[in-house]
């Protein structure tokens, strides 16, 4: 949030459910122009090259209602920019042009945001280069969930809470924590749908689930899965060995999903969790916890 305060154009690249969105919001709210208008256009929705350029600039200089003069001393966000049509990609840099020399201060301040690399747009000649540099003076780019490491599981228990707050008071019954055992399955889901996913996920946990507490089984329940992702933990046994596997990526995994369920079935009681596992003490289990990193 340093760049709040900096009156330059932001680029923030993400993947879909990064919610670049809410990022964008947030620097307009902590800026010099949260007073003003925050005014949002998607490309990605415009019917047409012309329609983007009526929501963007108006039909005539007298037009009162189009982005950049509702935004005017405010932010104006453009989002999945990738996807705007070359001519509309002239004006638009033809505007950065003559408001930088102009330095007016009725200008917007731009976000736009990107969910490809647009640099790979540039080299294929789908996006002007000019362009891409007016609007990346600063980069702001937003790593998917798969990508956040140790932060994921305290992201994983704040959006519990959130999506608790979100549901209905009447509901019966209604999830008031995440197992062990659950937060490791979602620990362990690629998330391709990033934040949003993990949402309406959770949403759909805490609807679906009858007990106070998710299991792993209400997890496993509550996420989309794809049949590759399904296979892939069918077939552990069945893995090509002509490249070569990691065997102690294998071996992880399988810890991560068996001691979870182990302390489940056990009512969390570690002596009789090691002996459902086959393990000769509970110091065993603890090490093997702590070395692959589950959560008990």
């Amino acid at each position: 949030f340093k760049f709040a305060s900096r009156e330059l154009p932001i680029y923030i690249e993400g993947e879909p459910g990064t919610e670049k969105l809410e990022m964008a919001k947030s620097i307009h709210e902590i800026s010099p122009r949260k007073n003003n208008q925050f005014v949002s256009i998607d490309c990605a929705l415009s019917l047409s090259a012309q329609d983007l350029i009526t929501k963007l600039f108006g039909h005539d200089e007298n037009d009162s209602n189009p982005a950049f003069s509702l935004s005017s001393q405010g932010t104006l966000y453009i989002q999945s920019i990738e996807t705007m049509p070359k001519e509309c990609q002239k004006l638009l840099l033809a505007h950065l042009e003559n408001s930088i020399s102009n330095s007016s201060s009725n200008s917007p301040r731009i976000i736009v945001s990107s969910r490809e690399n647009l640099m790979n747009l540039v080299e294929t000649g789908d996006f002007l280069e000019d362009l891409m540099h007016a609007i990346s003076i600063l980069i702001l780019k937003i790593p998917p969930l798969r990508e956040r490491g140790e932060d994921l599981n305290q992201i994983i228990i704040n959006t519990f809470e959130e999506a608790r707050k979100l549901l209905p008071d009447n509901l019966e019954n209604s999830p008031k924590e995440l197992s062990p055992g659950a937060i490791n399955y979602l620990l362990n889901h690629p998330w391709p749908g990033n934040v949003n996913e993990l949402k309406t996920t959770l949403q759909r946990i805490i609807i679906q689930s009858e007990k106070t507490i998710v299991t792993e089984n209400d997890a496993i329940e509550g996420v989309f899965s794809s049949p590759s992702s399904v296979s892939i933990k069918e077939n552990i046994l069945n893995r090509s060995i002509s490249e070569g596997i990691d065997l102690p990526e294998i071996l992880s995994d399988v810890v991560k999903h068996y001691v979870p369920r182990a302390f489940e079935e056990a009512n969390f009681k570690k002596g009789e969790a090691a002996k459902l596992l086959g393990l000769p003490s509970q110091q065993t289990l603890d090490n093997w916890c702590k070395k692959h990193g589950v959560n008990t």
